[in-house]
This record gives structure tokens, C-alpha cells and sequence, in this order.
């Protein structure tokens, strides 16, 4: 759900800058179309498998810090 709202909001946030690029043209090309997809398609799946990786990061952090403070205590 987080990676569709991301996708979201990176085309929401390309579609002027797009626009501006085009000029008062009438119709917009399929490319523009084709690569903006492409490229938030490409940026949401890198932001995904980032934040996967950061879990099992910090996952292992605490399991290291819960297994420091056992060997304190005993």
C-alpha cells in the first residue's frame, strides 16, 4: 500500500514539471506518458527494497543489543 501511495505521489509530482516541458502544445506524447510510469515504477520499487533491507538492519541491531545485555546480566 506504502509503494502504490509513493507511485502516486512521484507522478503527481512530475505531471506539472511534464507539462511545462511540452509547452501550450495540445496533446501530450505516449513517451512522456510511458517513461513517467516507468520511472516511478523504477524508483518505488528501489525505495521498497531499501526500506526491506533497513528492517533487517535494525532487526538485527536489537537482536545483537538484547543479546549483549543477557550476556551482562549473567
Amino acid at each position: 500500500m506504502g509503494g502504490l501511495f509513493f507511485s502516486y505521489r512521484v507522478l503527481s509530482h512530475m505531471y506539472p514539471f511534464v507539462k511545462g516541458l511540452l509547452g501550450r502544445r495540445g496533446r501530450v506524447p505516449t513517451i512522456v506518458y510511458v517513461w513517467s510510469g516507468l520511472v516511478s515504477i523504477t524508483v518505488s520499487l528501489l525505495w521498497i527494497s531499501n526500506f526491506q533491507s533497513l528492517v533487517k538492519i535494525v532487526e538485527n541491531l536489537r537482536y545483537n543489543d538484547q543479546q549483549q545485555e543477557l550476556r551482562c546480566i549473567s
